[in-house]
């Protein structure tokens, strides 16, 4: 399997901390669920890769809770 570039990794990150606002969310229509626990662990493993492999992206201001 190939490692994902920077700009994948990134709008990952994005995808992923964009889902998060609706954890725990109980008033979504049709009862869809937006974000799921193991989603956590992805977003944390999408941090690390882009902290070692690309140090010069920008950090992003947002919490990890």
């Amino acid at each position: 399997m190939r490692e994902l570039s920077q700009n994948e990794l990134i709008i990952l990150r994005g995808t992923l901390c964009t889902k998060r606002l609706y954890k725990g969310m109980k008033h979504i229509p049709h009862g869809v669920v937006v974000w799921e626990d193991w989603m956590e662990d992805t977003l944390t493993w999408v941090n690390q890769e882009i902290e070692e492999k690309y140090p010069d992206t920008p950090k992003w201001g947002f919490r990890n809770n």
